[in-house]
């Protein structure tokens, strides 16, 4: 009982770990702090080259389990169902890190002076809603590419 337990709060953390931690530092930030895009800016755009770095480096980590031949790799690829779900999650963590950093170039480009002058500022929380969405998904990248790394090495470590 307890085996199959434990294989249904991983497949639970694999599946939505990242996203309900993104969820958390969501709310957390714009309901307790203040993120603003003044004090995030130039963080944020700096972080499409970390981005791109992150996303090249899960398609190497990819390519290099596809090319692999080991026990180990081999064992996860006759396995068709998790060698699938490997797939998969390295798939959303790849396209969530490119669309962070795309995103990250977007609002990192914004003219932040008109979060500054009240009169063209037409929704006061927007900066808020701005930053605090930016670090929900950035830490949901960070929780998942942690996650599919330690996966990796667990991986690497049996071969």
């Amino acid at each position: 009982m307890s085996s199959n337990r434990n294989k249904r709060l991983s497949w639970w953390n694999e599946k939505i770990g990242g996203i309900l931690l993104g969820l958390i530092v969501f709310f957390v930030s714009y309901y307790f702090f203040t993120p603003t895009l003044v004090f995030f800016q130039q963080f944020i755009k700096e972080f499409p080259a970390m981005g791109l770095c992150i996303f090249g480096f899960l398609l190497t980590v990819l390519a290099i389990i596809i090319q692999s031949d080991t026990n180990t790799i081999s064992w996860l690829k006759s396995d068709k169902k998790l060698y699938q779900r490997f797939i998969a999650f390295n798939k959303k963590t790849v396209i969530l890190s490119f669309l962070l950093s795309f995103y990250s170039f977007v609002i990192g480009s914004i003219d932040i002076g008109i979060f500054n002058d009240s009169e063209t500022h037409l929704f006061p929380a927007f900066d808020k809603i701005l930053c605090s969405f930016w670090l929900g998904v950035l830490f949901w990248l960070i929780r998942d590419s942690l996650y599919f790394m330690h996966t990796f090495y667990l991986l690497v470590k049996e071969s």
